[in-house]
C-alpha cells in the first residue's frame, strides 16, 4: 500500500501560521509581568488577566492589558498627555505601551524611537523623579542590555528628590534577573512588596512566572500558599486551584474558586475555570453550564474569553448528546479567538475522546464557510472524511480546496493522490502525485505512491523508474517496497530485487 501522512496531523501544519502560548519558563522581557495566559490541565486555557477588578489606572492597563487592546489604551494615554503635556508619569506610561507593542512587532524600530523619546522627555520634564530613568531601563533590557539598564538606575538614585519607589526596586529585580538566583530575585520583590501603595496586579504575575518556572505540583501549591499568606491577592488564590487542579485535588480546587466567585462575581477566570473543573471532573455539567452561562453575562469584551466559554458550553453538550447546540458553540468559539490552533486543537480531541467524527464533520463543514480561505482546515476535513468515515469523493473535494487556497504545498496533492488511490481512480492518484512532485521534485513519498499505482496499473517500467529515484532520495523506503503488496506484479522481476536489497543497491549506487 502507498506510504501515508500522518494521521490527523493537518492541524500542526495550521500551527505554522500562529504563535503558540509562551511555556512557562522564566523570561527577561518586559511581558513576563504583564497579563499572560496558562495552559492547564483541565484541557483548555485560563486566564490570568485584568478582570480581578475594573481599573481606570492607566500604568496597570499597560502592563497586563490583552495586546489586543494595546493601540486603543496608546490613544487614552496620548489623550491624557495631550490634557496634561507636563506629565512625566503619562510619559513613562507611553513609553512602557510602545515597549510593549514593539516586543509583539520587533522589526517596528521606530516604536522603540518613540518610547526613547518619551523617556527623555519625561527626565527633561520631571529629572528629580524616577519615571523617565525608569523607562530608559526599559528600554535597555528590551534591547538585551540589562546592565546598561542597571547603571541608569543606579545613576538615577542620587538624582531623585525622594526614595525610590516600589517600581524602582521592582525594575531593578527584573533587569537583575540573569545574574541572580531566583532566590535572590525574590527577595527583592517581596521587599517590593512591603512599600506603600505597591500595585500588585503588575507585581504579582511577575512573581507567579518565576515560581512555575522554579516549581511544579506540591512544591508549586506550597510556594504559592506562602506567597498568598505574606501578600495575599486573589491571583495566588487562582493558581493554587489551578495546581491543585494538576494534582487532582478537586475539590480543594473547586472550593478555592467557589471562594473567588463569592468575593467577586465577575472573575471570569475562577468562574470558567470552575466550571470545568465541575463538568470535566465533579460529575455536574448542568451546575457548569450554569456557570459559563454567567460567565458570558460577566465577560468584559475579550473576544478570547468569549471563544472559551463556547468551546467550554460546545463540550458540556456534546457530552449531553446536544449535537447541534454544540456546533453552534463550537462553531462559534473558533471564529471569535485569535487563538485558532488551540481552539481547533481541543475541538478535535474532544470529538475523538467522543468518536463522533461525524458530527466533527458538521463543525468542519461549518467552519470552513464561516473561515474561508484557510487550506489546513479543508485538508483537516478531507482528512476525517477518508480516514474516519469513509466518504472519499467529499474527501477529494476537500483536498482539492485546499490545494488551490496553498497550491504551493504538495501535502496536499499527496493526500488527494492517496484519496484517488483508495477509490481506484488510478489516473487520477498519478496526476496527482505527479503535481505534488512538480512542487516539490524530492518529495519522496509522492514518488513512491506513484510508483505503487504505475504497478498497480501493469506499467512496470516506468513503476521501477519512478521507485528507484524515491529510493534514492529516502533509503528507508526501500524495506517498505519488499513488503508492499502493491509491487506484486513486479516483485519477481530483476531491476525490482536490485533496487530494494540495500546490498545489490549500494553496489549500484557507490
Amino acid at each position: 500500500m502507498p506510504c501515508y501522512l500522518n494521521s490527523l496531523n493537518i492541524v500542526m501544519l495550521f500551527a505554522s501560521r500562529a504563535e503558540r502560548f509562551t511555556p512557562k519558563t522564566l523570561r527577561k522581557s518586559l511581558v513576563l509581568a504583564r497579563r499572560f495566559l496558562i495552559i492547564t490541565a483541565l484541557g483548555f486555557i485560563a486566564f490570568q488577566q485584568n478582570s480581578l477588578a475594573a481599573t481606570e489606572d492607566l500604568e496597570t492597563e499597560a502592563w497586563i492589558s490583552d495586546d489586543s487592546e494595546l493601540i486603543s489604551l496608546e490613544n487614552k494615554i496620548v489623550r491624557e498627555i495631550q490634557k496634561n503635556p507636563k506629565s512625566a508619569y503619562h510619559h513613562y506610561v507611553l513609553s512602557h505601551t510602545y515597549v510593549r507593542i514593539f516586543a509583539l512587532n520587533p522589526s517596528r524600530l521606530d516604536l522603540l524611537q518613540k518610547a526613547s523619546a518619551l523617556a527623555v522627555q519625561a527626565i527633561q520634564l520631571a529629572p528629580n523623579e524616577e519615571f523617565g530613568y525608569l523607562a530608559l531601563a526599559d528600554i535597555m533590557d528590551i534591547m538585551g542590555k540589562s546592565d546598561h539598564g542597571m547603571a541608569i538606575l543606579s545613576d538615577a538614585k542620587a538624582k531623585l528628590k525622594a526614595d525610590p519607589s516600589w517600581r524602582f526596586e521592582f525594575t531593578k529585580a527584573r533587569l537583575s534577573a540573569a545574574g541572580q538566583d531566583f532566590n535572590s530575585i525574590l527577595d527583592s520583590i517581596d521587599s517590593c512588596l512591603t512599600r506603600p501603595a505597591t500595585k500588585k496586579d503588575i507585581v504579582i504575575p511577575y512573581v507567579i512566572t518565576i515560581l512555575q518556572a522554579n516549581y511544579e505540583n506540591e512544591r508549586l501549591q506550597n510556594a504559592l500558599a506562602t506567597w498568598n499568606k505574606k501578600h495575599p491577592h486573589p491571583l495566588f488564590d487562582l493558581m493554587q486551584a489551578v495546581t491543585l487542579t494538576e494534582l487532582q485535588q478537586y475539590e480543594k480546587a473547586h472550593k478555592i474558586y467557589a471562594q473567588l466567585r463569592k468575593a467577586d462575581p465577575k472573575f471570569e477566570e475562577a468562574i470558567i475555570n470552575d466550571a470545568v473543573l465541575l463538568y470535566k471532573h465533579l460529575g455536574k455539567p448542568e451546575l457548569a453550564r450554569r456557570l459559563l452561562n454567567e460567565a458570558l453575562n460577566v465577560n468584559s469584551g475579550s473576544d478570547d474569553v468569549f471563544a472559551v466559554i463556547h468551546a467550554h458550553l460546545g463540550s458540556v453538550e456534546l457530552a449531553a448528546k446536544n449535537f447541534e447546540l454544540a456546533k453552534k458553540h463550537y462553531v462559534t468559539s473558533i471564529t471569535s479567538t485569535s487563538h485558532q490552533v488551540l481552539t481547533v486543537e481541543y475541538i478535535l480531541n474532544i470529538y475523538k475522546e467522543n468518536e463522533a467524527y461525524s458530527q466533527l464533520a458538521k463543525v468542519l463543514e461549518d467552519i470552513v464557510i464561516e473561515l474561508p480561505g484557510h487550506a489546513e482546515l479543508y485538508a483537516l476535513l478531507g482528512e476525517l472524511y477518508s480516514e474516519k468515515l469513509e466518504k472519499h469523493e467529499l474527501a477529494a473535494k476537500s483536498y482539492k480546496n485546499a490545494a488551490i487556497l496553498s497550491p504551493d504545498n504538495g501535502q496536499f496533492l499527496t493526500s488527494l493522490g492517496l484519496i484517488y488511490y483508495k477509490m481506484k481512480s488510478y489516473h487520477k492518484a498519478i496526476r496527482a502525485f505527479d503535481d505534488a512532485v512538480r512542487v516539490n521534485p524530492d518529495d519522496s513519498i509522492a514518488l513512491y505512491n506513484k510508483a505503487c499505482v504505475l504497478a498497480l496499473t501493469n506499467r512496470s517500467d516506468e513503476a521501477l523508474i519512478v521507485l528507484n529515484k524515491a529510493i534514492q532520495l529516502n533509503p528507508s523506503l526501500q524495506k517498505m517496497a519488499q513488503e508492499d503488496n502493491d509491487f506484486i506484479n513486479v516483485k519477481d522481476l530483476p531491476h525490482f530485487r536490485l533496487i530494494t536489497h540495500e546490498q545489490n543497491w549500494n553496489k549500484q549506487h557507490n
